[in-house]
Parts: C-alpha cells; structure tokens; sequence
C-alpha cells in the first residue's frame, strides 16, 4: 500500500468517526485542537482507530494527549499546553508501526 494511500484511510476514518467535513485535512492536522475530540469521544476514537487499522494501543498514554470531557475550545486549559499533540502523521506511523506509542 502506498504512503497516500494510507493518509486517505485515516482521512476517511476521521470523517466518518469525528462527523467533520468541512476542514483541510492534512498531516499536521491534531485531532483533539483542531477536531475537537477529547475526553471520552476521543478514548472511543482512538480504541475505533486500534480496531479498523489493527494497531496496538496498549501503551499509549491517553493523558498525556487529551483532557477531560466538556472542554471548553475557545479558551485554553491551563494544562492543554502541556498536553502532547496527536496527528494524523502520529495516526500514520502507527500505522506502519501497528502501534500507538
């Protein structure tokens, strides 16, 4: 499979899951920032993501890169810069890793 073609999957997935469409996916595109997924919708996601792509996520730190439910995005968190940015070309080495780290 090519490198593209797996950025179109993880593309599609994301439409599908997230229900947003009208934005400019890319591979800097950060899934809770800019999608605006975070707290539980966003441990569904990433527990739908490990299912469709066979990827492990066994370690993967949740914490680490989503807050809690009912965030507020028009004002930062104070620990929301903290937070480590998770990508679609975090999404796509997972991929080719067949695992979330």
């Amino acid at each position: 499979m090519k490198e593209n073609d797996f950025f179109e999957r993880i593309v599609f997935f994301l439409k599908k899951e997230t229900m947003v469409r009208n934005f400019d996916f890319d591979s800097n595109t950060r899934i809770e920032k800019d999608l605006g997924v975070t707290g539980d919708d966003a441990a569904e996601l990433i527990e739908a993501f490990a299912k469709e792509f066979q990827v492990d996520v066994s370690h993967f730190k949740f914490h680490d890169y989503f807050g809690p439910e009912g965030m507020d995005f028009f004002c930062e968190y104070p620990d929301s810069q903290s937070r480590k940015k998770l990508t679609i070309a975090d999404l796509e080495e997972a991929v080719h890793l067949c695992k979330l780290v």
